[in-house]
């Protein structure tokens, strides 16, 4: 069971059906038990066979990041059905929730499901709307600042982050390094000059010091001072654990980054 799919069917209300998850499945904190409690099937590349000969399960989740031959053993024997996931996109995920509340049969908990987040992200579009802005404001999304300052990692076009800025109506600067995922450094940065920086900080105390410490050596750095978005006070955090899975999570990553770039909209709305 991949992280992904826990959370959906946890969002389902369908996770005491669950008899196993992975080595990597922590959310809710309900799929942490169940691992702490030694019902893990292993890795999603790797699973332990032997594990699912001793569960027995009527049907085994599989994503993407699982390998072809793995899956063709897992059809054996033919009680057995796989469904592969994947999702890079928010209407990814509401097809693929679909799909599971179809497999699982409980298409009911599903659609619930798919109400409460297509209601959300309709929130967050008419919010915008609402400002009627003439066009997008730049930004980038950087999964978190290396110690020595480094920009690190930011998602680029065809991720999922990207079509979530998309929504947000936010032109996503990273696209132009030409990779799904790519590091950036300080002369694209300059390059870029976004109007506002996202960045993905841990929940931890130490982790938000952290950032906050790098929030004002950034004022004296000799690239990150020219920024637009420093000068202006536009760097801002959000939770880095919701960065982690494309699950329903995306929805509390949608409105993070819209709340971020267009402020002024949603304090409208308190």
């Amino acid at each position: 069971m991949a992280p992904s799919i826990t959370e959906i069917l946890f969002a389902m209300n369908m996770g005491d059906h669950l008899m196993a998850v992975t080595d990597f499945c922590d959310y809710p904190e309900e799929a942490r038990v169940l691992r702490s409690a030694g019902r893990t099937i292993g890795r999603m590349d790797q699973p332990d066979f032997e594990q699912f000969a001793v569960l027995r399960p009527d049907l085994i989740l599989a994503t993407d990041l699982t390998p072809p031959d793995v899956i063709a053993r897992l059809h054996q024997p033919p009680r057995i059905q796989v469904a592969g996931l994947r999702h890079a996109s928010l209407e990814g995920l509401f097809a693929e929730i679909a799909f599971l509340g179809r497999i699982t049969g409980v298409p009911s908990l599903a659609a619930g499901l798919l109400r409460d987040l297509r209601a959300r992200r309709s929130a967050v579009e008419s919010a915008i709307r609402a400002l009627n802005p003439q066009t997008h404001r730049s930004a980038i999304l950087l999964l978190g600042i290396e110690d020595d300052l480094q920009p690190g990692w930011s998602p680029g076009a065809n991720t999922w982050p990207d079509d979530l800025l998309s929504i947000a109506q936010t032109e996503n600067l990273a696209r132009q390094l030409g990779q799904s995922w790519g590091q950036v450094s300080f002369e694209a940065l300059l390059k870029f000059d976004p109007e506002v920086i996202i960045v993905g900080v841990g929940a931890s105390s130490a982790d938000q010091q952290r950032f906050q410490q790098q929030l004002l050596a950034m004022q004296t750095h000799p690239v990150w001072r020219r920024l637009q978005a420093v000068r202006t006070n536009r760097v801002h955090a959000i939770p880095s654990e919701d960065l982690n899975i494309p699950g329903p999570r995306m929805l509390t990553v949608l409105e993070a980054i819209a709340e971020t770039v267009w402020p002024e909209a949603f304090q409208q709305q308190d």
